[in-house]
């Protein structure tokens, strides 16, 4: 079975988006249900000041379900944390492993729908 991961989109309460991530990888409900913490980012560029994107990562794509159907409660014991919310993600072709990403750098978090008919298509175009 293939591990499976949730994205969070999390707002703070202003100027605490700092201490909320230093918090996250250690959010006791998390690990209760037997997540990890994959990464966290903040917002540069059109997003606000004080939301952060934090992606967690579960045994399979069963409890990764099961968390997410725990929304925010995930973080209720982060002081500073207003309002969640999560998507559950498998991968494709990335990442391959659970290992966090270790550069640091701008990463893009944008959702799209592709076609069922052109998934195929744009899986070869993302492998090229």
């Amino acid at each position: 079975m293939t591990h499976a991961y949730i994205h969070h989109r999390i707002d703070v309460r202003p100027r605490e988006w700092d201490a909320v991530a230093k918090a996250l990888p250690n959010a006791l409900s998390l690990k209760r249900q037997g997540g990890s913490l994959y990464g966290v980012w903040r917002s540069h560029i059109g997003r606000p000041r004080d939301e952060l994107n934090a992606i967690s990562v579960w045994p399979d794509l069963d409890a990764a379900l099961d968390a997410a159907t725990a929304g925010p409660d995930l973080f209720t014991d982060i002081d500073g944390v207003l309002s969640c919310g999560n998507s559950v993600m498998t991968p494709t072709l990335r990442p391959k492993t659970t290992a966090p990403p270790t550069r640091q750098g701008n990463y893009a978090f944008r959702w799209f729908e592709t076609p069922p008919e052109h998934w195929d298509e744009f899986l070869d175009l993302c492998e090229a």
